[in-house]
């Protein structure tokens, strides 16, 4: 029964998204498990890393003027000088002191980082900036945290003291305005006198800005690498970003997606599904109908010919067979097509027009000194140029071991359902013997003899205009398609100019099926 598109090509389901990534599952899974390998394998070589960190808060610096003021610290006052640490641990400074602090230089590489908790946070203190330290070696991490939270502290000392310092300077110099005794006497002076001495006082007394909150400990373990969890990381990474890779090329290609879009693209119902055929299949022939009737091959072409009968409302008996481009399989169809039909009980000619590249007598064994290039010639008669076919014959020269030449004549005596045209010695111009007169008289006396069905073997159709040239002179066309060939633009192509055709167009047959229903599989030896 032919079956036409059920739905719109271009649309696409939650189930086509699964069918695509279940084809592509082993593509899918081989990137994540060597990813996931390599992740591991990469990670376990990595030398083991240590993680030490220190704990600074702010305080806020003594004012001897007003010690009252030491009991509120003002939130954002705070924040800004815990936001300020990052930039002085960064600070050449700050590392040269560290240094000093670690009396030279360290012998692991390490890396220092600042992280700000003002909130709440993972770590057990909160409001202080967390000074980490990252090194191969566990006491190494933890004293260059503490030296460089030290440099932090007496940074801000420095600073604390410049500042005072700065000051005295300042209200010695306004003291040295005073001269008289009479001036030194006033008010102001005694004022300016008093702040001098709380100055001095408060520079010998100077602290930070900043107070260790939690000093670093040597860390007992490393926290990297973990083998297993980069691994599971990565597995699962590149489990999404293979199925991704595959979801995007599928939607960016123009590959046919199911039955409906080859039926939409071509305009023409699914008259045939043919499955894909194993080599070992084929090292007895390409007539699989005959070397293995039970396969699911034979099957399907059974089939096929059953839905001709479907579709074939008008009794036509002379059938077309082309295909977008050469290698979908079209005369490994027709030879086996012609076969079911003979053993159905109808009397079937397969005339080979594809002189360009013939197969068909390759297919069935029989020789090509002769054929139809020489009867639209004129050399030879065309009841001369037939080659009967013996099908029980020819399935014993099947089986055999092919080292003889094939035999044109039948092996029996008896009635011949199925007779073969083969195509000829290549003339000169290919496309003008397919269109001349001589082949259009040749394909009327078929059409008036008493064959049932006359099977056309043309050349590509979008390839050159033999099968546009043949159209003319059959009375229906069949299309056999790979989809693992032809994307939907060459479809689309193909399907204009059937539109010109004058010819009655039958169907579609799927070849190198694979899965059943579920979509196609390319198998590159079923056929021409």
């Amino acid at each position: 029964m032919a079956e036409g598109p059920q739905r719109e090509a271009g649309t696409r389901t939650v189930r086509d998204y699964a069918l695509v990534a279940w084809r592509w599952k082993w593509l899918i899974v081989g990137v994540a498990v060597a990813c996931a390998l390599a992740a591991y394998y990469y990670s376990s070589r990595q030398a083991p890393q240590f993680r030490a960190t220190a704990a600074l808060a702010y305080q806020r610096p003594v004012d001897l003027s007003n010690p009252l003021l030491n009991s509120y610290v003002d939130p954002s006052v705070a924040q800004l000088a815990l936001e300020s640490v990052s930039n002085v641990v960064a600070s050449p400074a700050t590392k040269s002191r560290a240094r000093e602090i670690l009396g030279g230089p360290t012998m692991h590489v390490y890396k220092v980082s600042t992280e700000l908790n003002l909130g709440a946070s993972s770590v057990s203190y909160t409001n202080a900036v967390i000074i980490s330290v990252v090194s191969t070696n566990a006491a190494e991490s933890a004293a260059v945290a503490n030296a460089y939270a030290q440099a932090v502290i007496d940074w801000s000392t420095s600073q604390q003291l410049a500042r005072v310092n700065q000051s005295v300077a300042a209200l010695t110099e306004s003291l040295k305005t005073y001269k008289t005794a009479e001036s030194k006497r006033s008010a102001d002076y005694r004022l300016l006198a008093q702040s001098l001495q709380n100055l001095r006082t408060l520079g010998r007394a100077v602290t930070s800005e900043y107070q260790v909150l939690v000093p670093a400990t040597v860390p007992a373990k490393p926290f990297a690498p973990r083998p297993k969890r980069s691994a599971m990381v990565a597995l699962s990474g590149s489990f999404l970003a293979a199925l991704a890779l595959v979801l995007l090329f599928e939607a960016f290609s123009t590959r046919p997606r199911g039955r409906a879009d080859v039926a939409e693209a071509l305009g023409l119902p699914i008259v045939g599904v043919i499955p894909e055929v194993s080599k070992a299949a084929l090292s007895s022939g390409r007539l699989i109908t005959m070397t293995d009737p039970q396969s699911a091959v034979s099957e399907a072409l059974r089939l096929l010919r059953s839905s001709l009968d479907y579709v074939n409302v008008d009794g036509l008996s002379s059938l077309l067979v082309t295909s977008c481009v050469a290698g979908e399989g079209k005369s490994t169809t027709v030879c086996n097509l012609a076969v079911t039909l003979a053993m159905a009980g109808k009397k079937v000619v397969v005339v080979d027009g594809d002189v360009r590249k013939p197969h068909v007598h390759e297919y069935f064994g029989v020789a090509n000194d002769i054929g139809l290039s020489s009867v639209v010639a004129g050399t030879v008669k065309l009841a001369d140029a037939f080659r009967p076919i013996d099908l029980p014959a020819l399935a014993q020269q099947r089986q055999g071991n092919g080292s003889s030449p094939p035999d044109p004549r039948p092996a029996s005596s008896g009635p011949h359902r199925l007779v073969v045209l083969t195509s000829g010695p290549r003339p000169p111009d290919p496309g003008e013997l397919v269109a001349s007169r001589e082949f259009a008289a040749v394909m009327a006396y078929l059409h008036k003899s008493s064959v049932e069905f006359i099977i056309v073997d043309s050349p590509a159709l979008l390839e050159v205009g033999d099968a546009a040239a043949m159209a003319a002179d059959v009375e229906g066309l069949l299309m056999v398609v790979d989809a693992d060939k032809v994307g939907r633009p060459m479809l689309q192509e193909a399907r204009d100019l059937l539109a010109t055709l004058p010819c009655h167009k039958l169907g579609v047959v799927l070849v190198r099926a694979k899965g059943g229903r579920s979509g196609y599989g390319h198998y590159g030896h079923y056929g021409h």
